[in-house]
């Protein structure tokens, strides 16, 4: 009896078409036409931090081990909205609006706001109509002006 040992060609086989074979893809349902890793795994199946929230919708990547994360990935030590008014702070014209305050689409409460532009905010201007280009005070009024 003659025996004759031989190979064939064979490619691995990708289920997902991510590049990486089945038998050594730790993820094998990457979503068609997403980037992975080297254990054929995308940032939409990994959570780097583990804080329960997708490498792909994590706002804050490293949040300390055990933190509590809002749906962004974000502890409170790391919110992106660090005086809570509901304006997140990379646009925040206000960033420490007093609690409770409401605020505009700036993120800027009545009284941190300078509406005759002298240069006093709201809540200490004592001369909230100071004509324009005059110089004032610490409270907000001209010399010209009556206080109060």
């Amino acid at each position: 009896m003659l025996v004759t040992s031989f190979t064939v060609p064979f490619s691995a086989r990708d289920a997902d078409g991510d590049g990486v074979a089945d038998g050594s893809d730790s993820c094998p349902s990457t979503p068609n036409g997403e980037s992975v890793n080297v254990s054929g795994c995308g940032a939409s199946q990994l959570d780097s931090d583990n804080d329960g929230v997708y490498d792909n919708l994590d706002q804050c990547p490293n949040t300390p081990a055990g933190a509590s994360v809002n749906a962004s990935g974000c502890s409170a030590s790391q919110s992106a909205d660090g005086d809570g008014d509901g304006v997140e702070d990379d646009s925040d014209e206000c960033p420490n609006t007093p609690a409770g305050e409401s605020v505009d689409a700036q993120g800027c409460a009545q009284s941190q706001l300078d509406d005759d532009g002298d240069g006093v905010a709201n809540d200490v201007d004592q001369c909230p109509n100071t004509p324009e280009g005059e110089s004032v005070g610490s409270y907000g009024c001209a010399e010209s002006e009556p206080k109060g």
